[in-house]
């Protein structure tokens, strides 16, 4: 359930699974990431910064996959150590050993567990020192016999510091998805179909969306985000920060 929207865009943060109908341009990448993760034990989700893989997975992917009736637990806080993170995101008492609790939320569930956990370059960033026990976790996770996927995402810079990981996950079948940033045809379902809510009753001028777009990769480009751009593609918060100005400046018109 979704609650009404106060403006169409929400800036520079992440959204909210509660601000799925404000997010548009994604349904193909989130469909294809879903089948994705549904066909593979381990699936690592790589992203240039600013390509909104956060958002992605939290309106469309995860939703969805809870509606095809998997256990789905997300974690994208790591500000404690991996081991106890994962605990508590399983239900698990302090002490206790995760593995039974994540076997049983899978069989209790048609699809099983799928164990998502986002922003994964932070782990290895703050815990290093953490990953082989971490790793050994979800080795034992996947290799045993009950219907558990696991999900790790990361921006893409980080992705060889996966090598620490490997050892324990060798014997896993693996499959990586690239989130490219947006296309052009997906900048411009961001841009204009927010407003044409009935809660706004809004809408963009097909000369003005040509107009965004191209500014929008400009912008990536001479900011020194052109990894974020790939020079063809939009940056999502460059997006959402002009488009929310935009509408904010149409408001305060008299």
């Amino acid at each position: 359930m979704t609650s009404p929207a106060a403006a169409p865009y929400i800036g520079l943060r992440p959204y909210e699974e509660s601000e799925r109908d404000l997010f548009f341009g994604r349904t193909r990448e989130a469909a294809l990431i879903r089948n994705t993760i549904l066909a593979t034990p381990m699936t690592v989700l790589v992203a240039p910064s600013g390509a909104g893989k956060t958002s992605l997975l939290r309106t469309l992917v995860l939703p969805g996959l809870r509606e095809l009736a998997a256990h789905v637990v997300y974690v994208d806080d790591w500000s404690d150590t991996p081991t106890a993170v994962l605990g508590r995101a399983l239900g698990v008492a302090e002490g206790a050993e995760p593995l039974a609790a994540a076997e049983q939320l899978a069989v209790s569930h048609e699809l099983g567990l799928i164990l998502v956990l986002d922003q994964f370059e932070q782990v290895m960033l703050r815990h290093g020192d953490a990953l082989a026990q971490l790793g050994g976790l979800l080795g034992a996770l996947l290799r045993s016999g009950a219907e558990i996927r696991v999900v790790l995402t990361m921006r893409e810079e980080y992705l060889a510091s996966l090598d620490n990981l490997r050892p324990h996950i060798l014997t896993v079948p693996q499959a990586m998805y690239r989130l490219a940033p947006l296309s052009g045809d997906e900048a411009r379902a961001a841009i204009r179909e927010p407003v044409r809510l009935a809660a706004f009753g809004g809408d963009v001028e097909p000369a003005l969306l040509d107009r965004l777009q191209a500014d929008l990769r400009g912008d990536a480009v001479a900011g020194g985000l052109a990894e974020a751009s790939q020079a063809t593609g939009v940056s999502a918060p460059f997006l959402q920060l002009v488009s929310q100005r935009l509408c904010a400046a149409v408001a305060d018109k008299p």
